[in-house]
């Protein structure tokens, strides 16, 4: 199937080959096909944020996964089952958010203080990579069940501080975790 993202003067739409599938949104973020349920899980820019639709290959009304105030981007689907993965944008960190299609049941796994460059799934679809970074520590990839079981880091941070994080005015308050006495206490804030 030839599915892709057209820009047109009156915003973005989906469109397999030559049919326009969704209306018109002030941007369409990214998309992820399903063949065997025939459907397109996208992330697109309604009212103020982004928020996670599904389409059928052959055209229908979008179906809205129920929405979130934040934004929600990088959508996929499993390679088996009905599942599908999203980012959540989380002021306090960000959130994989997992949906069983047919029911809307809805797992989180979260991540506290950080921000997700993406995830992708297992070949049996009952794992998930998240790569991921957060001010304490670098980029690194941690691999979970999609619940977020058996969470466990298979590439490191290339830095990982040594502190408490805490939120603090708006932003995060980040002190060394072992301080000597009477040593002046460095503060880091991150917005």
């Amino acid at each position: 199937e030839n599915i892709r993202i057209v820009t047109e003067a009156e915003g973005a739409k989906l469109y397999r080959d030559e049919t326009a599938l969704t209306p018109a949104f002030p941007a369409i973020e990214s998309f992820d096909v399903n063949l065997e349920r025939r459907e397109i899980i996208f992330a697109a820019e309604r009212d103020t944020n982004f928020d996670v639709g599904l389409v059928a290959i052959d055209g229908s009304a979008v179906h809205w996964i129920p929405e979130d105030p934040a934004d929600e981007v990088a959508p996929r689907w499993a390679p088996r089952g009905h599942k599908a993965s999203y980012i959540v944008r989380n002021r306090g960190g960000d959130l994989v958010r997992t949906v069983h299609i047919p029911t809307s049941f809805q797992l989180l796994v979260e991540f506290p203080f950080g921000y997700v460059r993406d995830l992708a799934w297992d070949d049996a679809g009952e794992r998930f990579a998240v790569s991921w970074e957060s001010a304490d520590a670098s980029p690194r990839i941690e691999v979970m069940r999609y619940g977020g079981e058996e969470r466990r880091i298979t590439v490191p941070a290339a830095v990982d501080l040594d502190v408490t994080v805490t939120p603090f005015a708006g932003g995060l308050l980040m002190r060394p975790s072992s301080v000597v006495y009477n040593e002046t206490l460095p503060l880091v804030v991150w917005t």
